[in-house]
């Protein structure tokens, strides 16, 4: 696949998702090629996609009660503002939805101050945008009863940040951005979607592709591990945000019919 990114926009009832893969070929042979050419688990993610889809666009909103408290005292969490360089077509998204790059602060978290970070992301709690970085779950070491989803962690970040800010609203979310998919899911999804699903525009010289709720690869990209991962923070945290719909997924980045590279979403 080719470099991309996938969007999610959120603006009133809206969310936009984006995420971003660097340049990477995909497996040629081996397990891993075996793995990642699975037609049927790219249909798996697109029956789950649609699950959370109807889940979110649901009138259930369950008051589930967050603190960064709990953060800060389950794990070890640095923190601090810097400037954030994204690659030319998640740039291009930042600029339209007017969200700086100078903007943002980073947040750290790891099990403890010896361990490597489980989830380093940034927040930007001014123009109301999410961007992940690497979040990787296996290197949460935590005990069972002090680990926090995945999902959670980037919530209660999200809350952490936004106390520096006296008006921040948390429902103020408008944009979940990914700044590099390594993910096998998401990147299965995506290779997918380019060769078989509708978009609402497509863009072969940049790679830019918008799926919308009427595609195929919508849905598949939701339902992939870190489609999922961000509904489910939509989804657990519907009391806080309000109605929430995510409105459309754009990946960019590469040619979309290539068969070299990667995306980013």
């Amino acid at each position: 696949m080719c470099l991309c990114s996938l969007v999610a926009h959120c603006c009133k009832m809206s969310l936009r998702l984006v995420n971003a893969l660097f340049p990477r070929e995909e497996p040629a042979y081996g397990k891993a090629a075996v793995e990642f050419f699975r037609p049927d688990l790219y249909h798996t993610s697109v029956v789950k996609g649609k699950r959370l889809y109807e889940m979110l666009a649901g009138l259930d909103a369950p008051v589930k009660t967050s603190s960064p408290a709990q953060l800060v005292s389950w794990y070890d969490v640095e923190r601090g503002a810097k400037p954030v360089k994204v690659e030319a077509g998640l740039q291009r998204e930042f600029e339209e939805w007017n969200v700086s790059n100078l903007d943002f602060e980073f947040v750290t978290v790891s099990s403890s101050p010896i361990d490597d970070p489980a989830y380093n992301n940034w927040y930007n709690a001014r123009q109301n945008c999410i961007l992940h970085y690497s979040n990787y779950k296996r290197q949460d070491t935590n005990p069972a009863n002090q680990r926090l989803f995945p999902s959670e962690v980037i919530w209660q970040s999200w809350l952490l940040v936004g106390q520096r800010f006296p008006n921040f609203k948390p429902s103020s979310l408008r944009m979940i951005a990914r700044c590099c998919v390594v993910n096998l899911s998401a990147r299965r999804a995506i290779w997918y979607a380019a060769r078989r699903s509708s978009c609402l525009y497509e863009d072969c010289s940049s790679g830019w592709a918008v799926y919308t709720k009427d595609d195929e690869g919508f849905y598949a990209i939701l339902g992939s591990d870190n489609g999922a991962s961000s509904m489910r923070l939509l989804i657990d945290h519907k009391h806080e945000l309000g109605r929430r719909i995510v409105e459309r997924i754009v990946v960019v980045g590469g040619p979309p019919k290539s068969r070299n590279g990667q995306r980013s979403l």
